[in-house]
């Protein structure tokens, strides 16, 4: 068997918090649009919860200042929050930090939907969102593995939903 490391991982995190960074200072320098379809690759990065997290950073920052930029590279980011909800059980196993990061991120990324919602309702994307979403709850729903069965809490916690705490038996 092969264990393969990702020794760029660190480096790439490094990258996506020095261009948030060149970002704030720096804006008319950059290609604002090149630089959103790198951020929105980074928030697919399945190597690294953090890696995400930064790149989120900077698709939030240009999409609070341009919606068509955003709705140009709003696929991307329906692949990277799906993505994401596939990783969550691998992610929980590993490290409840990273998990804890991996939540903050795909709340991030339904803030960013909800504000683009806004701006552009009909598109096709809250649809196939949705449809993803509900194959990723059936999963977790008929999972054997408790832990698993858990995370539908994290798909009813993005839809806006009630989370309800497994009720303690009641005393006789």
């Amino acid at each position: 068997m092969t264990i393969k490391t990702d020794m760029g991982l660190p480096n790439r995190e490094a990258a996506f918090k020095c261009l948030c960074t060149a970002l704030e200072h720096l804006e008319d320098k950059f290609s604002l649009s090149e630089l959103m379809g790198v951020a929105v690759a980074g928030c697919a990065d399945s190597a690294g919860v953090a890696v995400r997290s930064a790149a989120l950073k900077i698709v939030q920052t240009l999409a609070a200042s341009s919606t068509s930029m955003l709705s140009e590279h709003i696929l991307g980011l329906k692949d990277a929050i799906l993505a994401a909800f596939k990783d969550a059980y691998s992610i929980r196993k590993e490290s409840e930090d990273d998990f804890t990061t991996l939540k903050q991120f795909v709340m991030g990324l339904r803030d960013l939907f909800d504000s683009f919602k806004l701006a552009d309702p009909t598109n096709a994307v809250f649809d196939a969102v949705e449809a993803g979403l509900s194959k990723q709850d059936t999963e977790y729903g008929k999972s054997k593995i408790p832990a698993k069965r858990e995370l539908s809490s994290m798909v009813a916690e993005y839809r806006g939903q009630a989370v309800e705490a497994e009720a303690a038996p009641a005393e006789q």
